[in-house]
């Protein structure tokens, strides 16, 4: 009952659309109802994980839902045809979803490798290659990428040694030398300091970066 409930009140299905999609099996009905490609099962354990993570911690309620997925702003960008969505959830964990053009989101997904992040994510095209930007408990800047066709590489560390306190942002442009991705972070002293600076040439990282930090946070020149 508590995956029909999930269902119902975390997804939005009503009972009579859950019945006629039965399946027999829990992921069945999931796939069936969402047309999704990517069993349900899973994220729904990991929404409970978050909420309810160690023995004897339990719901007030037979039915906890509808319960957070994040408390941050979400980040999207498209690679081609595709729509991909990033998200903080409430533990730290960076997580997606995609949608080609007429057809369901395929589910969540963590990104591979890991990261944790306490602010929201950002994401951005450079040429081809989709790329998504976190800031690290720590204040490091990673970033992950993935090209047309291809799963994410694993997150790497930004070069240039900045760090920030703030949520990133990010931004694609194409110029005469190549297509350039340019991330930035808010000042948090409200002020923006504006450093100009390439990140990518062809598919490469260059080391320079277009950023606002707050004061007192180390920054490349």
């Amino acid at each position: 009952m508590l995956f029909i409930n999930y269902l119902r009140d975390q997804l939005g299905h009503s009972m009579s659309q859950i019945a006629q999609n039965g399946t027999g099996t829990l992921d069945g009905t999931y796939r069936a109802i969402s047309h999704a490609s990517i069993g349900g099962f899973s994220q729904f354990k990991r929404i409970l994980d978050v909420h309810f993570p160690g023995p004897g911690i339990q719901s007030n309620s037979d039915n906890p839902f509808p319960l957070a997925l994040t408390d941050v702003a979400a980040a999207s960008a498209g690679r081609k045809d595709n729509l991909f969505v990033f998200v903080r959830m409430l533990d730290g964990r960076i997580l997606f979803n995609q949608a080609a053009p007429g057809r369901a989101f395929v589910g969540w997904q963590e990104v591979p490798g890991g990261a944790r992040t306490d602010e929201a994510l950002a994401a951005g095209m450079q040429k081809d290659t989709l790329f998504v930007f976190a800031k690290q408990q720590d204040g490091r800047i990673i970033f992950n990428q993935a090209a047309p066709g291809g799963a994410f590489v694993g997150w790497q560390e930004m070069a240039g040694g900045v760090v920030t306190n703030v949520a990133l942002a990010s931004a694609g442009r194409q110029n005469g030398s190549g297509a350039n991705c340019e991330m930035v972070g808010m000042d948090g002293d409200n002020g923006l300091r504006m450093r100009a600076l390439d990140l990518f040439k062809g598919r490469h990282f260059v080391g320079k970066l277009l950023c606002f930090v707050s004061a007192g946070i180390s920054h490349t020149n």
